[in-house]
């Protein structure tokens, strides 16, 4: 970390100390800003309204509410208060519904509509207003107001149930984490300090541990532990989770259809795609239909290399079923393979990679890539004492860029998985100061014990910069309107950012210059390093077979023009069909935690092998011809991609990027195809 005594220190963050009450006093306040701001628009004389007063006046009640409700809103993934995360959920779910209604209302879209019609009031509005203008106009239709009032009527209530069951969906998942008792030797494999500080219970007079589908454990479990038991039955507990979400998944598939036809769209997936880069359903289809023939070959190599593995593992076994590869074998055998092949030893790697030392690593790299300072500031607003704030600044002007927070650590009723979330866009304000970003990266890496510092195996390093590339892509945007800052791009390009990122996890000298033994201090030998990158794509056909299938599955339910569908049959038969391993005839419904298909992926989850394409592009064809520690391409990747945010379409930040309209032959040299 760099500090600057040129540098002010700013502390405008926001206060993430609140009660239940503030959560509900200040959700109050928006609906009644809001209400006001509708109701003078709609009360206005049609042939008085101008860009300003209207389209600009509600870009800027968003730029300026949405810190208040970003806060309350986040608070449900990470307070350590139930009491909070309980109040949070109910005043978005609250929020939510009085949006639906404002977005609804007729008599604010016939200003807007008004306005539109006559061009000749908006024609001087060029650049990011003109844009703001036409998408704003766009949304309003697609949000129904050019329904007659009886199908606006259903077209709201669809939305609102929606929303309330989004959410719900969210909350279970978030607190759904189950645990099971297991002994030691049952969990023979795990290294020492998966034990340290962790919870016994006694069962049958025998000491069990707690183990819990956290990804910590689970991770730990499927990699590690050498009984096949003990693998199958934390995945099975997994996978059994939150059994009610799947009737909430099912309604909703149902009410996105209902609200698709109201609009004159054949299906939920057409209505999405509309907006996004692929545009529509057969681009999807023929992507992933390409890339499962392109990925069959390779993952069928890889079951029989697996599958000889587990035979000679368990002795040769007469009965053939006994070696047949399921979900619990996949990472434990994938590991045995890896650690044969290449000597990769993950217990042993982990040891060069302790979360100081990663953080100060990707500190160090982005703050030179991107011309950067960062600045470690007094937590005082900060949810929990284990989050950390920092400070962005320009490293040439000195000028202040924005903040980041990073909660790293896993606890009871906190969002599990690893994500990044906006909290405050950057926009200009009325005075014509800058509102500077405010993200925060959330994960649930493992803790330090008593002996031990939080020591990261090598995927887990690529998660932290891959979230932390989201985390740039909000501070480093630039643009007028919060509507436009940073990952509000498409959403099949919002991941190729932090994908991109990922590769610096892959280059040698990058590596070393921040992996130290946690104990000795040595850095990581060559050699190791030599075989973890020889060892990158040991699973790229299983792998990349998975995510299609998330992609495939996501797209056959929303791309459907019938409500009678069997989304678990869907789930359970294109998951044996596409990832070519699963949990044989046991019934679980892994779908019921799925979280992203009501998380803003619906009809989208494709994007993260779309956007690959785009990540593996820019990486080999700019950074790594031009050199990864290149200032000069780092600065113009933030300038030509960060900064413009949503702000002009992702194929023309990349066309000033790369030079020309990206291909897929990085991609596929990317994971060993070509």
């Amino acid at each position: 970390m760099t500090n600057s005594t040129a540098l002010v220190l700013h502390y405008d963050v926001p206060n993430y100390k609140l009660s239940a009450a503030d959560i509900k006093e200040i959700s109050k306040k928006l609906v009644s800003e809001k209400k006001a701001l509708y109701d003078r628009i709609a009360e206005m004389n049609p042939e008085d309204a101008t860009f300003d007063n209207v389209v600009g006046a509600l870009a800027m009640y968003d730029n300026q509410s949405y810190v208040d409700y970003s806060t309350i809103a986040f608070l449900q993934h990470v307070s350590a208060d139930k009491d909070i995360r309980d109040a949070s959920t109910e005043a978005e779910q609250m929020l939510e519904e009085f949006y639906i209604e404002t977005r609804m209302r007729k008599d604010v879209y016939q200003v807007v509509k008004h306005l539109f019609e006559n061009t000749d009031k908006w024609a001087h509005i060029t650049g990011e207003d003109r844009r703001l203008f036409t998408k704003t106009e766009l949304e309003y239709r697609r949000d129904g107001l050019a329904l007659n009032n009886e199908d606006g009527d259903k077209l709201k209530e669809i939305l609102k149930r929606i929303s309330e069951l989004a959410i719900k969906f969210s909350k279970n998942i978030n607190e759904g984490d189950a645990e099971i008792l297991f002994t030691k030797e049952q969990l023979d494999g795990l290294p020492d300090d998966f034990f340290e500080g962790r919870p016994t219970k006694i069962e049958n007079g025998i000491d069990h541990f707690v183990v819990t589908t956290k990804y910590p454990d689970l991770f730990a479990v499927l990699k590690s532990a050498n009984n096949e038991l003990t693998r199958k039955n934390l995945v099975i507990l997994d996978e059994r989770k939150c059994k009610e979400n799947n009737d909430i998944l099912a309604e909703v598939i149902k009410l996105r259809l209902r609200a698709a036809k109201l609009l004159g769209y054949k299906s939920h997936a057409e209505f999405v795609l509309e907006e996004k880069m692929a545009k529509n359903i057969p681009s999807v289809v023929n992507f992933e239909n390409d890339l499962i023939n392109l990925l069959n070959p390779l993952a069928d190599k890889e079951i029989e290399m697996l599958t000889a593995l587990k035979e000679k593992h368990l002795g040769y076994p007469k009965d053939k079923e006994a070696s047949k590869i399921y979900s619990w074998d996949i990472q434990y055998y994938f590991r045995l393979l890896k650690e044969q092949l290449y000597d990769i030893n993950e217990q042993q790697i982990k040891e060069y990679f302790s979360m100081e030392q990663v953080t100060k690593g990707i500190l160090d790299i982005f703050q030179k890539m991107l011309g950067l300072i960062f600045t470690e500031m007094p937590n005082s607003n900060a949810w929990h004492s284990d989050v950390k704030l920092y400070q962005v600044n320009d490293a040439k002007s000195k000028v202040l860029v924005g903040h980041f927070w990073m909660d790293l650590f896993p606890r009871d009723g906190k969002y599990n998985h690893a994500a990044c979330w906006p909290l405050r866009p950057g926009f200009d304000n009325l005075d014509g100061t800058r509102s500077y970003p405010v993200c925060a990266i959330v994960a649930n890496f493992t803790k330090p014990t008593a002996t031990k510092p939080s020591l990261l195996k090598h995927d887990e390093v690529v998660t932290y910069f891959h979230e932390f590339g989201h985390v740039m892509h909000g501070i480093c945007s630039l643009t007028k309107w919060s509507r436009f800052h940073g990952t509000n791009v498409e959403s099949d390009f919002v991941e190729a950012p932090s994908q991109m990122l990922e590769n610096w996890c892959w280059e040698p000298k990058v590596l070393q210059s921040f992996s130290k033994h946690y104990v000795t201090g040595e850095p990581i030998p060559e050699s190791i390093v030599k075989n973890l990158i020889d060892a990158k794509n040991v699973n790229a056909g299983i792998f990349n077979l998975r995510q299609i299938f998330f992609g495939v599955f996501d797209m056959t339910v929303h791309s459907t023009e019938t409500e009678d569908i069997d989304i678990l049959g869907i789930y359970s038969s294109l998951r044996k069909n596409i990832c070519k391993v699963d949990l044989g005839d046991i019934n679980t419904w892994p779908v019921a935690t799925f979280g992203h298909i009501l998380g803003g992926y619906d009809a989208g989850y494709y994007g993260y092998l779309w956007s690959q394409v785009f990540s593996a592009d820019m990486f080999e064809n700019r950074f790594k011809k031009d050199g990864v520690s290149n200032d000069c391409t780092g600065l113009e990747y933030r300038y030509q991609i960060l900064q413009p945010g949503g702000s002009r379409d992702a194929k023309d930040s990349l066309y000033q990027f790369l030079g020309r309209n990206p291909d897929n032959k990085a991609f596929l040299k990317s994971i060993g195809m070509k």
